[in-house]
């Protein structure tokens, strides 16, 4: 809803049920101007349905693959007969298996709103949601002998095949939200917001994992993590909006104030279970865990403050997007297990962003754009240095093309985003290390099609390519993996 959803080291609230969302907006690349700290590569808006003027009364019931069983209900109207007042009311509900062996996949999630609108330029909306998810590891580390390629006497492992202990597998999250969101329209020229939002989480992990294939015979090590994170945080976002022309140009400028303050504690322990006897193709349950390891427990303060500007200027068939963006950020972290303060961080950062669009009469939209993006990380590297704020830099190039008199629209860009700081987490020998790339470099292309056929369908294709590689190393773990291909964000087609 336009407002971070804070991210810690063990959980994220990535994982909102999708029956409450009205609609997903997806922004791309850096986008720090208007939301803040962000990602580089782009912002995910989870939308949440608000109430409706019109009634809404829909049930779902739903069976699926795995013992799945799932139950949803979506009710929306005016409370009173003016219709001032309205309200919404949606809730989903889930059990089942997974594809994996003893995991189980089990939710609730129920999101209230209420609207008022006590006259034509003045709304107040409170949303609010709750959602419990028991589940455990559905994700298995398997090795490519016996999985892409014939194992121990030709054998393939089963999909469902699981290398946890059953007794020690467990990711449950429970996490609610309540905010509001007040819209009024002064004129013609100036209208104001105020977004707002409390949300508190809690997460608990536990699980064994596969640490590598020993030998051909299948024997396969494992080590036992278990973590969680309890996580309250504050956002308020304050923009002013201005519609209005000078000369030739018409103008929307936005104006914003926004703060932030999240508090968390990551806490982690871990053991090698040393004797472990497991063996992939005759697995045998049951190994005891024993003792676990604490290996991080630290209490986090975060905040942020932000001043922004934007300006959209119209020009006969041209779009001039001009932004800028100043931030604040604090944190203080303190570890628990040495009692001690980490150095405590304090960054500030400009970013900015810029674009031109030509809207021809023949459908094509040729468009060039800037866009920066600033994140602040808390904590220390591996070696007790503070950890620096990811930055991120994109330029684009593109072609946009609406057919004149087709319900169609086709995309087809090229970008070179550049990431620097990035952490990173384990290294060779050592895979609870933390440390910073300093640049990680991606180029690539995209092309998007859309159209609604006059048969009644919808047609929807997309091709991405990636060219990623790491373009200066500051790692602790390699002295230089300058050019290598990162791991997890290759070369990427779909």
């Amino acid at each position: 809803d336009g407002l971070q959803l804070k991210e810690s080291n063990f959980t994220l609230f990535t994982a909102l049920d999708s029956y409450g969302a009205e609609r997903y907006e997806i922004l791309r690349g850096p986008a720090s101007v208007l939301y803040g700290q962000a990602s580089p590569g782009g912002i995910i808006n989870y939308v949440s349905k608000r109430p409706t003027e019109e009634n809404l009364r829909e049930v779902e019931l739903g069976a699926g693959s795995f013992d799945r069983y799932e139950g949803k209900f979506d009710f929306s109207g005016a409370v009173n007969a003016d219709k001032s007042l309205l309200f919404r009311l949606t809730g989903a509900a889930h059990t089942g298996d997974t594809q994996t062996d003893f995991v189980e996949d089990d939710r609730i999630f129920i999101a209230p709103a209420l609207t008022w609108q006590p006259d034509a330029d003045t709304s107040l909306t409170i949303l609010a949601n709750y959602q419990r998810d028991r589940s455990g590891w559905a994700m298995q580390y398997l090795p490519a002998y016996g999985t892409i390629r014939p194992g121990k006497d030709g054998k393939y492992l089963p999909n469902s095949m699981f290398v946890g202990e059953p007794d020690f597998d467990t990711y449950n999250n429970d996490q609610a939200s309540i905010g509001y969101e007040l819209d009024h329209r002064f004129n013609e020229t100036w209208q104001v917001r105020q977004h707002a939002r409390y949300v508190h989480l809690k997460h608990y992990e536990e699980g064994v994992f596969g640490g590598g294939l020993l030998n051909d015979e299948g024997d396969y090590s494992r080590y036992a993590d278990a973590g969680g994170t309890r996580l309250s945080g504050f956002t308020i976002d304050n923009q002013a909006q201005a519609d209005f022309d000078t000369g030739p140009l018409a103008h929307t400028l936005l104006l914003g104030l926004d703060y932030k303050r999240y508090t968390y504690r990551d806490y982690a322990a871990s053991n090698d279970m040393p004797g472990d006897d497991f063996n992939i193709f005759d697995p045998v349950y049951g190994y005891p865990v024993g003792e676990m390891t604490p290996y991080t427990d630290t209490d986090t303060t975060q905040s942020q403050v932000g001043i922004y500007a934007q300006d959209q200027i119209k020009l006969g068939n041209w779009r001039l997007t001009l932004g800028g963006r100043q931030d604040w950020a604090d944190a203080k972290v303190h570890d628990n297990l040495t009692g001690a303060f980490d150095p405590r961080q304090k960054d500030d950062a400009f970013t900015s962003r810029a674009g031109l669009l030509y809207l021809a009469d023949n459908g094509l939209a040729p468009y060039v754009s800037y866009s920066e993006s600033f994140q602040p990380v808390s904590g220390p590297d591996s070696n007790g240095n503070p950890l620096v704020p990811e930055t991120g830099k994109q330029y684009e190039v593109g072609l946009k093309y609406q057919p004149v008199g087709w319900n169609a629209f086709v995309t087809v860009s090229a970008f070179d985003l550049a990431r620097q700081n990035v952490v990173r987490y384990g290294g060779v020998g050592a895979p609870n290390d933390i440390f910073q790339t300093g640049e990680i470099r991606s180029r690539g292309i995209e092309l998007e099609a859309v159209a609604s056929l006059d048969s009644g369908f919808d047609f929807r294709a997309a091709y991405t390519y990636l060219d990623t590689e790491i373009t200066k190393a500051t790692s602790i773990t390699v002295d230089d993996d300058s050019g290598e291909t990162v791991s997890d964000e290759g070369n990427t087609p779909f």
